[in-house]
C-alpha cells in the first residue's frame, strides 16, 4: 500500500509541476521574502542614512504655517508609472507637500533629492520611515496614500496597516490606481503569516476557499477589503467609474470619490531622430492582458502594405518579449526595456499611433493613455473598462475584433493628416485642477488633526 500512496504523490506532483502550479507558487514566496527584505531595507535597517537624514530635515525644517497634506507613495527612480504621476502631479500643488516614499538604498534617496523636476514645486521628499515623526510635528490638513497593485506598493501597505495600532490624528485618504488587489494581498498575508484563501474567505464570507485571480475576481474580490478594512481610512480616491464602483462594493461605508488620472502636458519633450516613415508604439508591461502579442500580429501584417514600418515595445519586460517571440530589429521592432522617463516620453512622441489594448479590466487605471493624450498622440485602444471614457477621443477596437481589423486601424492611419481632440480633456485633467479639488476634500472631511503639544514639537 505505502508504493500506491507514494506512486499516487509523485504523480500529484509531477501533475502540479507540468501544470506550473508548484513554479507558481515557489515564484509567490520568493516574492514574498524579497518583499520582506525590501521593507527592513526600506525602514532603515539595512541602510540607515535616508531615514536619519530625513529625521534631520523634518526636525530642523519650519513647521508648515498654511496647508500642506503628506502624501506617501512610490517615486522615482522606482520604475513604476504611479511614481512617475505622483512626482508630475504634486510639483504642481499651491500648497505645500511632503512625500514620503520607500528608498532601496542612500543613491537612490540623494538621486530623488536631486531629481531636477521638484525645482518647480512646493515637494519636500522624506524616507518613509521618517512619516510618523513628520505627523506628530505637523498639523497636515489630511494623509494621502497612493496605492497599486505592483511589490513597489508592498512598504506603503505595510506602513499603513502599522497604523491601525495607533490612535487616529490627520484624517487618512488612500488614491487607488489599480482595484484589483490581489497580488498585494499575497504579500501582506504572506508577511503576516496568514494563509491567503482562508483569509479571503473569511473576510468575504466566500462558500470555499478561493485562490487563484480568475475564481476571486469572478465571485467579486478584488483585496481592496482585506487590506483596508482595518484602518480608519475617510476618503477613496479612484480614477474612473468602474473603480469606483468596485471600490464601493467592497467598502460600502467609506467614501469613494471619482477624480481623474492627471495628464501631464508633453510638448517640451524632445522625440529621437525618425528612423522610419511610420511608427506605431506600445507601451507598457506587455503580457496577454494587454494584447501584445494582437499587435504584433496586426503589426505584421501592417508591413506587407508598408515595409518601412517600425513598431516600438517600451516597458518593463520587453526584451524577454521580444526574445520569446522572435522579433528583431530586421523586421521591424525597436525593442526598449524599463526606459527611464525622459526616454519614455520621447519614445511617446516618436510614433504616429500608439496601440493600448487590454484583454480584461478591473478597473485599473492607464498612466500610458494620460502621457498618450498629454504628447498628442493618436490612440487606438480597447473599449473596456475604463477606457470607455475616452469616447470620442480615441480609436476603438471592440472586444472580439480580430487582428485584421487592427492591421486595417493600422493602415488607416498611415499618412492621416487627422489629429487627435485632446484639448478640452487635457483642460479639465490638469495637475494643478487634482490638487486643488484633493485639498478640497481634505478641508471638507471633520477635522480630525491634533496641532502637535509641547512634548511632541520637542522630537
Amino acid at each position: 500500500m505505502s508504493v500506491i500512496r507514494n506512486a499516487r504523490r509523485f504523480l500529484r506532483q509531477a501533475k502540479r509541476n507540468l501544470n506550473g502550479k508548484a513554479l507558481g507558487e515557489l515564484d509567490a514566496v520568493m516574492q514574498s521574502q524579497f518583499s520582506d527584505l525590501k521593507s527592513r531595507l526600506e525602514s532603515g535597517w539595512l541602510d540607515p542614512f535616508p531615514l536619519h537624514h530625513s529625521s534631520l530635515k523634518i526636525r530642523s525644517a519650519p513647521r508648515h504655517a498654511g496647508d500642506a497634506i503628506c502624501v506617501t507613495s512610490a517615486m522615482p527612480p522606482a520604475k513604476t508609472g504611479i511614481a512617475t504621476a505622483t512626482l508630475l502631479t504634486f510639483r504642481e500643488a499651491s500648497f505645500g507637500v511632503d512625500i514620503f516614499a520607500p528608498y532601496d538604498c542612500t543613491e537612490d534617496y540623494l538621486l530623488a533629492l536631486n531629481d531636477a523636476r521638484l525645482n518647480c514645486g512646493t515637494i519636500s521628499i522624506h524616507h518613509l520611515a521618517a512619516r510618523p515623526l513628520a505627523v506628530g510635528l505637523n498639523h497636515y490638513v489630511g494623509q494621502l496614500f497612493v496605492l497599486g497593485n505592483s511589490e513597489h506598493n508592498y512598504p506603503i501597505i505595510r506602513s499603513m496597516r502599522r497604523m491601525s495600532a495607533f490612535p487616529r490624528c490627520t484624517p487618512i485618504a488612500v488614491h487607488i490606481h489599480d482595484p484589483c488587489l490581489l497580488h498585494l494581498v499575497r504579500l501582506v498575508a504572506r508577511s503576516e503569516s496568514r494563509d491567503f484563501s482562508q483569509w479571503m474567505q473569511h473576510k468575504y464570507r466566500l462558500p470555499k476557499p478561493l485562490n487563484h485571480d480568475t475564481d476571486l475576481l469572478a465571485a467579486g474580490v478584488y483585496g481592496i477589503k482585506a487590506l483596508l478594512d482595518d484602518i480608519d481610512v475617510k476618503l477613496v480616491l479612484v480614477n474612473s467609474k468602474v473603480a469606483q464602483e468596485a471600490v464601493e462594493r467592497e467598502l460600502p461605508n467609506v467614501r469613494v470619490e471619482r477624480l481623474f488620472h492627471p495628464v501631464i502636458n508633453l510638448n517640451n519633450a524632445s522625440p529621437p531622430p525618425r528612423s522610419a516613415p511610420f511608427q506605431v508604439g506600445s507601451f507598457g508591461v506587455p503580457n496577454a492582458n494587454k494584447g501584445t502579442e494582437i499587435i504584433v500580429d496586426a503589426f505584421r501584417r501592417l508591413r506587407h502594405s508598408v515595409p518601412g514600418a517600425r513598431l516600438i515595445l517600451a516597458g518593463w519586460g520587453a526584451e524577454r518579449f521580444a526574445f520569446r517571440y522572435g522579433l528583431s530589429a530586421s523586421d521591424g521592432y525597436d525593442i526598449y526595456d524599463s526606459p527611464d522617463d525622459d526616454q519614455f516620453d520621447r519614445l511617446l512622441m516618436s510614433v504616429d499611433v500608439a496601440v493600448q489594448l487590454r484583454i480584461q479590466a478591473h478597473g485599473e487605471s492607464s498612466g500610458v493613455i494620460a502621457r498618450l493624450i498629454g504628447a498628442d498622440v493618436p490612440l487606438i485602444a480597447s473599449r473596456i473598462g475604463p477606457f470607455t471614457e475616452f469616447e470620442g477621443m480615441v480609436d476603438f477596437l471592440d472586444p472580439g475584433e480580430s487582428v485584421d481589423e487592427l492591421a486595417n486601424m493600422l493602415l488607416r492611419a498611415v499618412g492621416s493628416c487627422k489629429r487627435p481632440s485632446y484639448s478640452p480633456y487635457r483642460e479639465y485633467h490638469t495637475p494643478q485642477l487634482f490638487c486643488t479639488k484633493l485639498l478640497e476634500l481634505f478641508k471638507a472631511m471633520p477635522d480630525l488633526a491634533v496641532v502637535p503639544t509641547v512634548a511632541q514639537s520637542r522630537l
